[in-house]
Protein backbone atom coordinates (compact mmCIF):
# COMPACT_ATOMS: atom_id res chain seq x y z
CA UNK A 1 0.00 0.00 0.00
CA UNK A 2 2.27 2.57 -1.37
CA UNK A 3 2.28 5.40 -3.76
CA UNK A 4 5.47 7.49 -4.56
CA UNK A 5 6.47 10.03 -6.83
CA UNK A 6 9.28 10.27 -9.35
CA UNK A 7 11.09 12.73 -11.13
CA UNK A 8 11.89 11.06 -14.72
CA UNK A 9 15.45 11.24 -15.94
CA UNK A 10 15.83 12.57 -19.55
CA UNK A 11 16.71 9.35 -21.09
CA UNK A 12 13.19 8.54 -19.91
CA UNK A 13 14.13 5.50 -18.25
CA UNK A 14 15.60 6.22 -15.00
CA UNK A 15 14.22 8.61 -11.72
CA UNK A 16 14.88 10.11 -8.73
CA UNK A 17 11.96 9.32 -5.94
CA UNK A 18 11.25 12.90 -4.64
CA UNK A 19 8.60 11.44 -2.33
CA UNK A 20 6.47 8.02 -1.05
CA UNK A 21 3.59 7.48 1.04
CA UNK A 22 3.61 3.99 2.81
CA UNK A 23 1.12 2.15 4.82
CA UNK A 24 -0.48 -1.23 5.90
CA UNK A 25 -3.89 -2.47 7.43
CA UNK A 26 -4.23 -3.77 10.61
CA UNK A 27 -7.97 -5.20 12.16
CA UNK A 28 -7.03 -2.96 15.63
CA UNK A 29 -8.52 0.57 15.05
CA UNK A 30 -5.69 2.21 15.72
CA UNK A 31 -1.43 1.77 15.58
CA UNK A 32 1.27 1.40 17.43
CA UNK A 33 4.68 1.16 16.54
CA UNK A 34 4.52 -2.70 17.62
CA UNK A 35 1.57 -2.85 14.56
CA UNK A 36 3.79 -1.34 12.23
CA UNK A 37 6.72 -3.61 12.41
CA UNK A 38 7.71 -5.92 9.31
CA UNK A 39 5.06 -8.49 8.51
CA UNK A 40 2.02 -7.53 10.77
CA UNK A 41 0.21 -6.23 7.32
CA UNK A 42 -3.90 -7.61 8.00
CA UNK A 43 -5.67 -7.94 4.29
CA UNK A 44 -8.39 -7.77 5.60
CA UNK A 45 -8.24 -5.27 8.45
CA UNK A 46 -10.28 -2.12 8.42
CA UNK A 47 -7.83 0.32 9.94
CA UNK A 48 -4.97 1.83 7.27
CA UNK A 49 -2.01 2.37 9.21
CA UNK A 50 0.26 5.39 7.45
CA UNK A 51 3.86 4.80 8.11
CA UNK A 52 5.63 6.85 6.49
CA UNK A 53 5.38 10.35 4.23
CA UNK A 54 8.78 11.22 3.26
CA UNK A 55 9.68 13.64 0.98
CA UNK A 56 13.49 14.25 -0.57
CA UNK A 57 14.91 17.82 1.14
CA UNK A 58 15.45 19.47 -1.94
CA UNK A 59 11.39 18.73 -2.46
CA UNK A 60 10.04 19.95 0.01
CA UNK A 61 7.82 22.94 0.88
CA UNK A 62 6.56 22.39 -2.94
CA UNK A 63 3.09 20.80 -2.06
CA UNK A 64 4.69 17.21 -2.52
CA UNK A 65 3.86 15.48 0.37
CA UNK A 66 -0.07 17.50 0.55
CA UNK A 67 -0.46 16.20 -3.05
CA UNK A 68 0.58 12.76 -2.29
CA UNK A 69 -1.74 12.45 1.09
CA UNK A 70 -4.29 13.88 -0.64
CA UNK A 71 -4.22 11.19 -3.34
CA UNK A 72 -3.66 8.36 -0.92
CA UNK A 73 -6.48 9.29 1.34
CA UNK A 74 -8.66 8.60 -1.81
CA UNK A 75 -7.43 5.39 -2.56
CA UNK A 76 -7.94 4.23 0.57
CA UNK A 77 -11.17 5.48 0.75
CA UNK A 78 -12.10 2.94 -2.76
CA UNK A 79 -9.87 0.10 -1.27
CA UNK A 80 -12.91 -2.10 -0.08
CA UNK A 81 -13.17 -3.05 3.94
CA UNK A 82 -10.87 0.48 4.84
CA UNK A 83 -12.94 2.46 7.49
CA UNK A 84 -10.24 4.47 8.70
CA UNK A 85 -6.79 5.81 8.44
CA UNK A 86 -4.47 5.83 11.01
CA UNK A 87 -1.03 7.20 11.77
CA UNK A 88 1.45 7.76 14.81
CA UNK A 89 2.84 11.68 13.86
CA UNK A 90 5.47 13.93 16.02
CA UNK A 91 3.86 16.70 17.64
CA UNK A 92 5.89 19.38 14.90
CA UNK A 93 3.15 17.32 12.18
CA UNK A 94 0.17 17.37 13.87
CA UNK A 95 -0.57 20.33 12.06
CA UNK A 96 -0.26 19.50 8.76
CA UNK A 97 -2.23 16.05 9.10
CA UNK A 98 -4.93 18.27 11.07
CA UNK A 99 -5.39 20.06 7.55
CA UNK A 100 -6.27 16.64 5.89
CA UNK A 101 -7.75 13.97 8.95
CA UNK A 102 -9.75 17.13 10.14
CA UNK A 103 -11.98 14.93 12.20
CA UNK A 104 -9.82 13.38 14.09
CA UNK A 105 -8.59 11.77 17.79
CA UNK A 106 -5.68 12.72 19.09
CA UNK A 107 -4.26 11.04 22.29
CA UNK A 108 -0.83 12.09 23.96
CA UNK A 109 1.26 8.76 24.03
CA UNK A 110 4.97 10.98 25.40
CA UNK A 111 7.10 12.25 22.68
CA UNK A 112 4.48 11.41 19.65
CA UNK A 113 0.73 11.85 19.13
CA UNK A 114 -1.46 9.10 17.87
CA UNK A 115 -3.91 10.79 15.70
CA UNK A 116 -6.90 8.43 14.40
CA UNK A 117 -9.57 9.25 11.75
Amino acid sequence: MSLGLFQVGEDGQDGTLLAMIHGTRTSADHVTDESMTPGTHEPDGATVGLHTLCVHPGWRAKGLGTLLLKEYVQRMEKEKGVERIALIAHDVLLGFYERYFPLCLVIDEGSDLLIVE
